[in-house]
């Protein structure tokens, strides 16, 4: 998704671990549209990102898993998150931060 300010783009990248295995690491990126750079990079994860939102000020992102988590991380640092919340018993499918930021709104199937 895009930042309030449209400079920022989130995605969710999905990797194959090897031609053997039949499973995926998933990372999250963020580029930069003015730029065309890429501006942070998580580590590949075995977690299984559904959706992905910026705060209204761009300092944060927050995103939804296959397993009910909804992860907020303080940018630019993909790789420490600042809160993990159990959100759902099922897929968070989808997340937003209210217009002053200060809660997180998730869905769930």
């Amino acid at each position: 998704g895009f930042s309030a300010d449209d400079k920022l783009f989130a995605y969710i990248e999905r990797q194959q671990r090897s031609k053997d295995e039949n499973r995926e690491d998933e990372m999250i990126r963020i580029w930069n549209c003015e730029t065309q750079k890429l501006v942070a990079s998580q580590s590949p994860q075995a977690t299984h990102y559904r959706c992905v939102s910026f705060s209204g000020d761009g300092r944060r992102l927050v995103a939804g898993t296959n397993d009910g988590l909804v992860t907020v991380w303080q940018l630019p640092n993909l790789d420490a998150p600042e809160k993990t919340f159990r959100g759902h018993s099922e897929a968070t499918l989808q997340v937003l931060f209210t217009r002053n930021n200060d809660r997180i709104l998730s869905s769930s199937e």
